[in-house]
């Protein structure tokens, strides 16, 4: 069976979205190697081995870490098949997209819950700092700056108007999951990370005229452009 054939068989019943229902999941996926593997099973069925010669790994490391991920239950074994003489064993995610709920983020300051949400948000912010980085080292010449939107602030509001930004987040986080496309073959990374802060970490400052726009003219135009969306911190 081709590559092709196992990402189209094993895609046909394939989930959307897989609520963690535990804390023993959600500590599961706070390592940004098992991100890795579950992101890599749900775009087709991979042995170990497979896994083994894309991430780089020792087959002894992924075997744990496949073996953590299917006892908790977010990726299973499909279908085993036999070569000569030897049983290769094909795992596939639960689904495309993970979610948690807020059941398993508020929870007492310390707790292992609260522990275990800290270590899962930051492996995601990991995992998009990998991506950055990818997506700019691979660049070539047809790279599109303009698909790239980067970006980081903070803003003095009232918590209603920061709900109502949650809500705005979550529909655009809906939108862009409806919109996933498994024929296509150009893929995008979407991050969000919006946390109350308990205070400005230095005096803030006004930004210069022409400067944390890249739509100005003038000298924001002239100079090099990370991507439309990179902002400057005001404070920082």
């Amino acid at each position: 069976m081709s590559d092709a054939d196992r990402s189209e068989t094993a895609s046909e019943d394939l989930p959307i979205v897989h609520e963690l229902a535990t804390l023993e999941q959600l500590r599961a996926v706070s390592d940004p190697l098992r991100v890795a593997i579950f992101r890599l099973l749900r775009e087709r069925e991979q042995t170990v081995k497979e896994l083994c010669d894309v991430l780089g790994e020792s087959s002894t490391r992924l075997y744990y870490h496949v073996g953590e991920l299917e006892r908790v239950g977010l990726v299973r074994l499909v279908r085993t098949e036999t070569k000569s003489g030897t049983v290769h064993k094909y795992y596939r995610s639960v689904s495309r997209f993970l979610n948690v709920p807020t059941s398993l983020l508020h929870d007492d300051s310390g707790s292992p819950e609260q522990e275990a949400a800290v270590d899962w948000f930051c492996s995601m912010l990991e995992n998009s700092v990998m991506d950055v980085r990818q997506a700019f080292a691979s660049a070539g010449p047809d790279f599109d700056r303009e698909l790239t939107f980067v970006t980081r602030n903070y803003i003095r509001t009232t918590p209603e108007r920061a709900r109502e930004f949650v809500r705005k987040m979550e529909e655009l986080q809906e939108e862009l999951l409806a919109a996933d496309d498994e024929d296509a073959t150009f893929r995008i990374t979407f991050t969000a990370s919006l946390v109350p802060t308990p205070r400005f970490l230095s005096t803030p400052r006004r930004r210069p005229p022409g400067r944390g726009r890249a739509s100005r003219r003038g000298d924001a135009a002239q100079r090099p452009r990370l991507s439309r969306g990179t902002s400057e911190l005001a404070g920082e």
